[in-house]
């Protein structure tokens, strides 16, 4: 009676990272009894029915194919129990990959054309001239009858590598768990297999020309298949089997660079693999890995400790680092951004240079791909000052060459240098004296202190005019206190220090009041202006001949005549007439001519010794009142609401108190003459 067994697969791939990628794009999968298929695992597991009944086979080819014009050198750990229901496994080459083999003890590989298989056979089947032990057989074209001329090498016995395992009261169980290596030479045509490090099985054939017609690129990969007829109930406790390939440990993929990453552009960057390898004790290196650098500019390397890498120019580059096992399995490639930055170019321009003026220094530097760049400026101006200021403003406090240095940087550690010189040139030294007249007409006379000589004057007097000579007369139009300001510029631009001096115009503006009229004995208060100090004549009649204001008492007419002095030493005169009259009256003239021509346009009273007037109205001939003022200083002119009133004799009536407090009335007619 055929023993049957169930045939698990796995393979277990060296992926990188954390997040891994999907399978499908490592592998193609076909038939029905691929339980899980990932970077790391491929089982190959029954489809039962509800009697525990199974037959089914499926396939995974890799993507990454095998020229078989190289040696290779593919090793994988096999490891399967001996149970129920298992038919078989097999490493097969073959050319295409929507292939998958029989089911029924088909090892998932009878059936698949212009292939060759190392099949790993674990139950007897005489209609394939099985001998009666699991075995180990080279086989192509899909053909596993071992007496077909499609066997080119055994069937050898696996059984003496089998672990034995007691489960009292049950069978004792029965294990395979062996380090496997598929080897091929082009060179001999051997391809052959090796257990642990020993030869197993292995034939010498020309598989390119006598199996794939020439063909040498194939696919390479994994079949197995599943086949258990009896039926069981439902319920009952059955060790199904399983058969697995590993191929490594997972791996966490790491890398340093040195210099670290965002440097300065202009030394090579060295790639060091700092990857974490879980190895199982099988493997004791990374012989089966494969590493892939992209450096981002166009250039890569499989090499685990790549030389280290030039960079044509700065810049951002994105670095691709991905690990491989050998069926190309693995994970999401690990991505991380490095920046070289350039080598900023210093430059700077500045002012001309004049001692003991602010100088202003420009940076003009420039770096390449300036984005997300951060600058620094170290500034020495003839280790006299310096500065950390992008555009600092420098005063030197002597004349002569100044070396200037600066240096920039940039927050990826690159420097750019520059050195310069300024001249800095002396400036003229001035000074200046003013004479003025009363008249408010100054003269100027600048004057230079020193050696360097000016090429321009300004002069600014402080009323909004200016002049540009070294000697200079200015007329003040008011009276007030000017700031005159004075500066030269020489040959190479150097400016003199302003000086300033303020000017005091006080031009004589003399009043010693209007003409008046009073009554004899009246007093008068005089009301001077326009100077600093007052001087009467004649004194005769005067409380004070020597102040602005004395008060007057005449008994006849007089004529005054004021002398005024500013602190300048200016004099000036005015006079004053005063009319005295006998007594206090009020002295109305007959007609008055408001014509427009100044003479007499004005109906006035003249009121010597007059206090105050209580009231002065004017009346038409039909009793109208038409003008009214208690101001007997300002008079009538001839209008009524601002129209002018026609020729005719008009009524007037003052009242008035004298200074003695006596009231005087009057009243009478006045004709109007146009």
């Amino acid at each position: 009676m055929e023993q049957k067994k169930i045939i698990s697969f796995f393979i277990f791939c060296l992926c990188i990272g954390i997040a891994r990628s999907q399978p499908s794009k490592f592998f193609t999968k076909r038939g029905n009894n691929i339980a899980e298929l990932s970077c790391s695992n491929i089982i190959f597991a029954p489809v039962t029915d509800l009697y525990r009944r199974a037959e089914g086979a499926g396939a995974v080819w890799i993507k990454k194919q095998i020229d078989l014009n190289n040696p290779f050198d593919l090793s994988f750990y096999a490891s399967f129990s001996d149970a129920i229901a298992e038919d078989g496994a097999a490493f097969v080459l073959q050319t295409d990959s929507n292939s998958v083999g029989a089911s029924d003890n088909g090892l998932g590989y009878k059936g698949i054309n212009r292939s060759v298989a190392v099949t790993f056979d674990a139950v007897q089947n005489t209609t394939d001239n099985d001998p009666v032990f699991d075995h180990v057989a080279i086989q192509k074209n899909g053909d596993i009858d071992h007496n077909s001329s499609n066997n080119l090498a055994g069937p050898l016995s696996i059984e003496p590598y089998y672990t034995i395992q007691i489960n009292t009261p049950y069978p004792p169980g029965k294990t395979f768990n062996h380090l496997i290596n598929i080897k091929w030479d082009p060179a001999t045509h051997n391809l052959s297999a090796f257990i642990d490090g020993a030869a197993l099985i292995g034939v010498q054939y020309d598989l390119i020309q006598k199996i794939f017609n020439g063909t040498s690129v194939v696919y390479w990969g994994f079949t197995g298949s599943n086949t258990q007829t009896q039926s069981y109930n439902p319920g009952a406790d059955l060790d199904m089997g399983s058969f697995s390939i590993f191929t490594g440990d997972e791996i966490i993929p790491r890398f340093e660079t040195f210099p670290a990453f965002d440097t300065c552009f202009g030394m090579p960057v060295s790639f060091i693999d700092k990857s974490v390898y879980g190895f199982d004790s099988i493997f004791k290196g990374t012989g089966s890995d494969k590493w892939y650098w992209d450096f981002g500019d166009g250039t890569v390397s499989t090499l685990r400790f790549p030389p280290p890498h030039a960079y044509a120019t700065s810049g951002t580059y994105m670095i691709r680092y991905s690990i491989a096992n050998e069926t190309g399995c693995a994970v999401d490639t690990v991505v991380r951004k490095i920046t070289l930055g350039a080598i900023p170019i210093a430059s700077f321009s500045h002012m001309p240079g004049c001692v003991s003026t602010p100088v202003a220094f420009t940076d003009l530097s420039t770096v390449k791909d300036s984005n997300n760049i951060t600058m620094v400026w170290k500034w020495n101006f003839n280790n006299e000052y310096t500065s950390e200021n992008q555009n600092p403003v420098v005063s030197f406090a002597t004349e002569g060459v100044k070396t200037i240095s600066l240096s920039v940087g940039s927050n990826y550690g690159c420097t750019g240098d520059t050195t310069g010189t300024i001249v800095i040139a002396g400036k003229p030294a001035v000074d200046f004296n003013f004479s003025q007249n009363c008249e408010g007409l100054v003269d100027y006379t600048g004057m230079l202190l020193n050696s360097v000589q000016p090429s321009k004057w300004i002069w600014q007097f402080g009323d909004n005019s200016q002049a540009n000579t070294q000697q200079s007369r200015h007329q003040f139009s008011t009276n007030g206190k000017y700031k005159t300001l004075l500066l030269a510029i020489s040959d190479n631009g150097c400016r003199s220090d302003s000086v300033v001096k303020t000017i005091t115009v006080d031009k004589l503006y003399p009043f010693a009041g209007n003409d008046t009229t009073i009554a004899a004995g009246q007093p008068l208060q005089l009301q001077a202006s326009g100077g600093s100090t007052y001087e009467w004549i004649p004194s005769a009649g005067l409380n004070n001949a020597f102040i602005n204001n004395p008060v007057a008492v005449l008994s006849t007419s007089e004529t005054y005549v004021v002398i005024l002095h500013n602190a300048e030493g200016c004099e000036a005169k005015d006079t004053i007439n005063i009319k005295v009259y006998k007594e206090p009256d009020l002295y109305v003239p007959n007609a008055f001519t408001p014509n427009n021509d100044g003479k007499n346009d004005v109906f006035r009273i003249t009121a010597p010794g007059i206090a105050s007037v209580q009231y002065f109205n004017i009346y038409n001939r039909w009793g109208k009142l038409i003008y009214q003022s208690a101001d007997i200083t300002s008079g009538w002119n001839g209008t009524s609401n601002g129209r002018a009133l026609e020729n005719g004799t008009y009524v007037w009536v003052i009242k008035a108190i004298d200074y003695r407090g006596r009231v005087i009335g009057k009243k009478g007619t006045v004709t109007l003459i146009r």
